[in-house]
């Protein structure tokens, strides 16, 4: 099945170029699926181990890890954020570190480090309809912006139900 097609090509670019990549997202829309995919090695701080080490000793958490390391659920450490920059500050080649989490990093009192200019943040959206049967994504908005008249309207409206079928619809409920 499947899972979260339309951020792939995004994630794979990131990660060329920035050493430390933030997936954020609602939960459920396949953050640590992602994390599966695209990296080596990771850990979920959902897990207490992991959790208290980071907190612990985020330098030694960091160190000697396959890259690109996934962290999961990374806002719940504030101290591995200081870490991940200097990290990212000595080691400054790109891919390192993909972080995943459901708050934005900066949004959390806690976390004082922005990691700003070492971090590409990429949010994740619910999975839908269209990509779960590997349909390009809709240019619905991009189409309604072009439409001058009335009719151009109707047509548009005519047309745009006919992209996914009821079955689709009652397969993917």
């Amino acid at each position: 099945f499947p899972v979260t097609i339309y951020i792939e090509a995004s994630i794979k670019r990131a990660l060329s170029y920035s050493p430390i990549v933030g997936l954020l997202g609602q939960r459920q829309v396949g953050k640590t699926t992602l994390l599966e995919k695209f990296t080596k090695d990771f850990v979920s701080l959902d897990r207490e181990r992991y959790l208290l080490l980071a907190e612990h000793d985020p330098e030694t958490f960091l160190q000697g890890r396959a890259e690109p390391f996934g962290i999961d659920e990374a806002q719940l450490s504030p101290r591995l954020y200081p870490a991940l920059k200097e990290h990212g500050r000595i080691h400054k080649k790109p891919g390192q570190f993909l972080v995943t989490g459901s708050v934005r990093f900066t949004s959390r009192k806690v976390i004082r480090e922005s990691l700003t200019g070492r971090i590409v943040s990429l949010e994740v959206l619910p999975f839908g309809i269209r990509e779960s049967h590997q349909l390009a994504l809709s240019d619905s908005i991009h189409s309604l912006s072009k439409i001058e008249s009335l009719s151009q309207l109707e047509r548009f409206a005519e047309n745009s139900g006919q992209q996914v079928s009821r079955s689709m619809l009652e397969h993917f409920l």
